[in-house]
């Protein structure tokens, strides 16, 4: 299976979501549309745990934050949970 998380094409001034979807290509589940992001890094980590979208019975890895505006600011939250069942 392939996701993709992102891509830029300066050339044809489409917008990912336009892209992906000429191509027929799955995303990434977009988790928040409208967001501001939390003043604390605590606040930021209990948003990384939780259920997988892709598979319900599975802790997701992670939330990757980013802008929506392509300016290619992004960073990954790696949920605690996750790390710690790693570790079983």
């Amino acid at each position: 299976m392939l996701l993709i998380l992102t891509h830029i094409d300066i050339s044809t001034g489409l917008s990912f979501f336009e892209i992906m979807d000429s191509f027929g290509l799955e995303k990434v589940p977009v988790v928040f549309n409208d967001f501001s992001l939390p003043e604390s890094i605590d606040e930021i980590l209990q948003m990384a745990n939780g259920k997988s979208q892709l598979n319900p019975d599975a802790n997701r890895e992670g939330l990757v934050f980013r802008t929506a505006d392509d300016k290619r600011f992004s960073f990954k939250a790696i949920s605690n949970n996750f790390l710690l069942l790693d570790e079983e």
